[in-house]
């Protein structure tokens, strides 16, 4: 599941700490990928932040950001094995 907020300000009332805790980092804007092993495990997420601007991330975009994840993924496995 990939988080996209925009605007902390739209959560609902239910994510009113994380809405607290985003504006305490200033942070306008979030987007968060999932980063899994090739088993599909969640190692984490991968996130992304604005802190200057709100950001719409487009769909045309989201391929950049998986391979963002892709790549923490695999540094992750092959500093795994190394271990």
């Amino acid at each position: 599941m990939v988080l996209h907020v925009e605007d902390p300000r739209d959560l609902p009332a239910e994510a009113d700490e994380e809405r607290r805790g985003w504006t305490l980092f200033g942070l306008q804007s979030i987007l968060a990928i999932p980063v899994r092993t090739r088993d599909a495990e969640l190692l984490g997420m991968a996130v992304f932040a604005t802190t200057t601007r709100k950001a719409a991330w487009r769909d045309d975009q989201r391929p950049l950001f998986d391979l963002a994840a892709e790549m923490l993924r695999s540094a992750y496995e092959q500093q795994h094995l190394r271990a």
